[in-house]
């Protein structure tokens, strides 16, 4: 690795605006093949493609906090800030699209707010809390806000730093990774031995190191990292060794068992991990045109992640499209494209609604 990069702050977020778009529309992509890959026998080859598809997309979540990291670290930011705009902020979504997602649900819209009233109410009340399936992304990130100041002492000590991502990786990453491989493809002995040990290292508790903190902190060194050729091409290499694997480990192991298998696709896995690095490092190094079109999406892609899964449940009980709707290898993806403009519409148009936009968008 060299030296610190010099960039200044607008250069660098022109790539995080058109990473975050890309990793915007990978969200969407997986969730789209996802919502079917559960339900069709594994045999057939479209569980195959859908596979794939989910398979490479698997980076996108480790991209939003790396990029989150990136820019949030890279500030100074008062904790008053983060308790009287950040938190309440995602608070505040997370209710607002609860709601929203509840009342949904069912066509008969009407009886799903008249049940918040009747008898089930509690029970009504308890899907609200706990959200929707994809906005469990909003309290992971408000634990990571109310930690910033904690994790500005890691980094303020550059050695620190780097040995708190280099612990994370090993306890949180390669060990959980290579007990999965062992439990999926070695023989009986040798998991005797691994789970012995493993039982061992998690009795360590050692979770200050364990979540998504590692991708936060990741961003923000990657962004003031500059890698020299070889380097680039090695971690290109690996990312591409990362999509690979986990399409080949999820299909292998789903024919074996005979039913769905997606155990490689946690995010903290290395196989998840490598891409997520590689767009990270590769987008990086492009230089981008600034566009206004690009500025206007980057900004409404919060609201088009929160969005969309609706877009995603609405198209297929309505319209009949999904990712089966015809051959699920272009269906998958144009699916995607419709769910994106629809969610990145949606987003922009209650971005224009004064208060509204500061909280829900």
């Amino acid at each position: 690795m060299a030296s610190t990069n010099n960039n200044n702050q607008s250069e660098r977020t022109l790539y995080y605006d058109y990473l975050r778009l890309l990793a915007t529309f990978a969200v969407m992509l997986a969730h789209v093949a996802s919502s079917k890959l559960l339900n069709i026998d594994v045999n057939r080859s479209d569980w195959g493609v859908l596979n794939f598809y989910d398979s490479i997309c698997r980076w996108s979540v480790p991209a939003f906090v790396m990029i989150s990291g990136a820019l949030l670290l890279g500030r100074d930011i008062e904790l008053s800030k983060i308790y009287k705009k950040y938190i309440p902020r995602m608070v505040v979504a997370f209710i607002v699209w609860s709601v929203l997602y509840y009342i949904f649900a069912e066509a008969n819209i009407w009886g799903q707010i008249t049940g918040l009233f009747g008898a089930g109410k509690f029970d009504r009340l308890i899907t609200i809390l706990t959200g929707h399936y994809h906005m469990w992304y909003i309290p992971m990130l408000v634990g990571i806000y109310i930690c910033i100041p904690i994790i500005r002492q890691i980094i303020m000590n550059e050695k620190i730093g780097r040995y708190f991502l280099l612990v994370a990786f090993v306890f949180w990453s390669v060990i959980p990774f290579f007990v999965r491989l062992i439990r999926d493809f070695a023989p009986e002995k040798v998991k005797t031995i691994v789970y012995t040990i493993n039982g061992n290292v998690e009795a360590m508790e050692i979770g200050l190191v364990m979540g998504y903190t590692f991708y936060f902190i990741l961003g923000y060194y990657l962004s003031r990292t500059d890698f020299t050729r070889l380097q680039r091409i090695i971690i290109y290499i690996a990312g591409l060794g990362g999509f690979a694997f986990t399409a080949f480990a999820n299909r292998i192991l789903a024919l074996r068992a005979q039913m769905p298998i997606t155990d490689y696709y946690k995010d903290s896995y290395i196989n998840v991990m490598l891409p997520a690095v590689a767009l990270f490092v590769l987008f990086k190094n492009i230089q981008f045109k600034k566009t206004k079109l690009i500025g206007i999406l980057s900004k409404a892609s919060f609201g088009a992640y929160l969005s969309h899964a609706m877009a995603i449940e609405l198209l297929d009980y309505w319209v009949g499209l999904n990712t089966l709707s015809f051959n699920p290898w272009i269906a998958a993806p144009v699916t995607a494209v419709v769910v994106f403009i629809c969610a990145f519409t949606v987003s922009i148009i209650i971005g224009k609604i004064p208060i509204v936009k500061d909280y829900v968008v």
